[in-house]
């Protein structure tokens, strides 16, 4: 991976040659000899990425690692959910829900309005994928969860963040709640095994049809409920962690991390993912970095290994390779 020039700055990285490489990397090994006698830009890159790496570090263990990976299927899935909270600070006030959802893509995101962390139950999602992957993707998904606690605990864009997840909730909700009521009595029927879930739809279908303005005020509650619960994990965020201040240091990056968790610009006009905009995206990259460590601390493999290994699967890919080229262009012009 190459490092975005503003997430190296947003981590105090500004090592742009081997002198200056060779020079922190004798501090770290105790060696006069030089580390880099024919430096390459991707040799800076992947200094830069491990730099960034160390600093992501959870601390698990081996003997941690053996007893997760000692376990099956959902215990798995709960026991690493479990770990990773403890490993990264969050107790269970600030910590992200837990979910399992059937869709097609992606094994797991993490859902910035609900604060949570959904795993895909689909077969297909995660088939051919061994635990070390899937613990790599759980991790991902947790920086994600990091990220957004910065942004609720800042002292300005905390708010806006909780208007803007509201709203992104209540569009949600209502287009949720119009497909049901427009569903036929006989299709209510069919939405599940659950009778007490046919149950609401019903309720739901006959408030609407016989009190439109009891519905509203229904969905106005829910709404309030909603937004009365982010604005507590906000508090608790400011509690445990302490604010972010508009003129902080910090402050930099969490405007980074709200606007292109917000933005989501890394899709082609057909809506695939363009790969060099998506890697250049800086909460992707971190969160690729953390999985990524979390993979080698699993693994005991190298990390400047790995990032050999990853480059040459994406060289070996066209398309990738062509979006990843044009965008280290464009951030050179920039």
């Amino acid at each position: 991976m190459w490092i975005n020039p503003a997430v190296a700055k947003f981590y105090g990285i500004v090592t742009n040659n081997a002198g200056s490489i060779n020079k922190t990397a004798q501090k770290v090994v105790q060696n006069s000899k030089s580390v880099f006698e024919k430096l390459t830009p991707v040799d800076v890159n992947f200094f830069k990425t491990y730099i960034i790496g160390t600093r992501m570090r959870t601390g698990i263990t081996k003997p941690e690692i053996d007893s997760l990976f000692a376990l099956e299927d959902e215990d798995f899935y709960i026991s690493a959910y479990n770990l990773l909270c403890k490993k990264l600070g969050l107790s269970d006030e600030i910590r992200p829900g837990l979910s399992a959802d059937y869709y097609t893509e992606s094994l797991m995101r993490y859902i910035s309005n609900e604060h949570r962390i959904s795993i895909n139950t689909n077969p297909e999602a995660n088939k051919n994928l061994n635990k070390t992957q899937i613990l790599w993707a759980l991790r991902h998904e947790f920086q994600h969860c990091m990220q957004n606690l910065k942004i609720l605990s800042h002292e300005t864009l905390g708010e806006k963040a909780v208007e803007l997840y509201t709203n992104i909730t209540a569009q949600k909700e209502k287009l949720i709640f119009d497909s049901l009521i427009a569903l036929p009595f006989d299709e209510i029927l069919r939405c599940g095994d659950n009778p007490q879930q046919i149950q609401e739809i019903l309720n739901l279908k006959a408030l609407y049809e016989n009190n439109p303005e009891k519905y509203e005020k229904f969905l106005e509650t829910n709404l309030k409920e909603y937004k009365d619960q982010l604005n507590t994990l906000r508090k608790n965020v400011i509690r445990l962690w302490g604010p972010v201040k508009a003129n902080s240091k910090g402050s930099e990056l969490v405007q980074e991390y709200f606007k292109t968790l917000t933005a989501c610009d890394y899709y082609n006009p057909d809506g695939t993912i363009n790969m060099g905009r998506y890697l250049n995206n800086l909460t992707e990259q971190e969160a690729f970095i953390a999985g990524d460590i979390a993979e080698c601390d699993v693994t005991g493999k190298c990390y400047f290994r790995k990032l050999k290994d990853d480059l040459k699967k994406v060289q070996e890919n066209p398309d990738w390779f062509a979006d990843i080229k044009q965008q280290i262009r464009d951030n050179a012009v920039t």
